[in-house]
């Protein structure tokens, strides 16, 4: 069920199935900012990516050596989730664990996941209640792709003249394997500024920033409309696009990475896996800007 909320200057939709964007629509200039599906490219829009960001190596791991199995970006993308409170410019929505998700996922848990209008920002939230006996271990993230101005070729969606900057200072890069599919490494990096093409995706299948001081990324689009997004105490930002069709660039805000090549099967001791104690909140947060 795709719902809305809005005010003056945006109207945001969200589907309660995956709790994810399905629209942001700039109201002064009447012109959509999310990206539309088209044919021969990505059909996704926006992922809430919880318990796991990106790919499990062979897709399985263990947790007191018990093997579990789980797709692409964990559970809440596949599943639906409940209206806890709906209001004109805000929408909480919520996926509580249940005997389905134990199945792929041995904890206890509670996420809220928020979105509030406050003039032409979006304010998201995902907040991860431990409502299990024992210390929970989780990855999260966003997954918004944005639109990009281009023309239609026979080969591909041409996107250049639209640029993406991150904006920090010491940055890495995240080094992965041929595919893309799993992380080998981290290195110091100093482009900070990636001028889009469907030829760097072919290069790179995704980009991913780490520092410790992400302050925002941004989208800037050939047409003079951009997007930021203000990042809260996460460490990683992907940006991502598909190789050939699709008009859009996505801007990932990561709290945490994909498997590494020779990572650990057990949970809790995966490389940058967050761990949660008993009765504790955690809230992570991003605000998305239409200028």
């Amino acid at each position: 069920m795709k719902l809305f909320i809005e005010n003056e200057y945006l109207k945001v939709g969200i589907n309660t199935f995956g709790g994810s964007l399905t629209s942001i629509y700039d109201k002064l200039n009447s012109e959509e900012m999310l990206y539309q599906p088209i044919p021969n490219s990505w059909q996704g829009q926006d992922v809430v990516i919880f318990p796991f960001v990106g790919r499990l190596k062979d897709k399985t791991y263990t947790v007191d050596g018990k093997t579990y199995s789980m797709e692409n970006h964990g559970l809440l993308r596949y599943d639906e989730l409940k209206v806890s409170k709906h209001l004109n410019d805000y929408i909480e929505l919520t996926y509580e664990s249940n005997d389905e998700t134990n199945r792929k996922y041995p904890f206890r848990f509670v996420v809220r996941v928020q979105y509030k209008l406050v003039d032409n920002n979006i304010e998201v939230k995902y907040i991860v209640d431990n409502i299990d006996d024992k210390t929970i271990y989780y990855g999260i993230g966003g997954h918004p792709a944005f639109i990009c101005d281009g023309i239609l070729k026979e080969e591909e969606f041409d996107i250049t003249g639209n640029k993406v900057v991150v904006y920090c200072d010491n940055a890495n890069k995240v080094i992965q394997n041929s595919s893309g599919t799993f992380m080998k490494g981290i290195e110091p990096v100093n482009v900070k500024e990636f001028k889009l093409s469907k030829d760097l995706f072919r290069k790179e299948k995704t980009i991913i920033i780490n520092s410790d001081t992400l302050n925002k990324i941004a989208l800037y689009r050939k047409n003079g409309k951009s997007i930021e997004i203000k990042m809260f105490d996460n460490k990683y930002v992907a940006i991502w696009s598909d190789e050939n069709f699709g008009n859009y660039c996505a801007l990932e805000p990561w709290w945490s990475l994909p498997d590494f090549e020779d990572c650990d099967k057990e949970l809790s001791k995966k490389l940058t896996i967050l761990s949660h104690s008993v009765g504790e909140t955690k809230e992570y947060k991003y605000i998305v800007t239409v200028k």
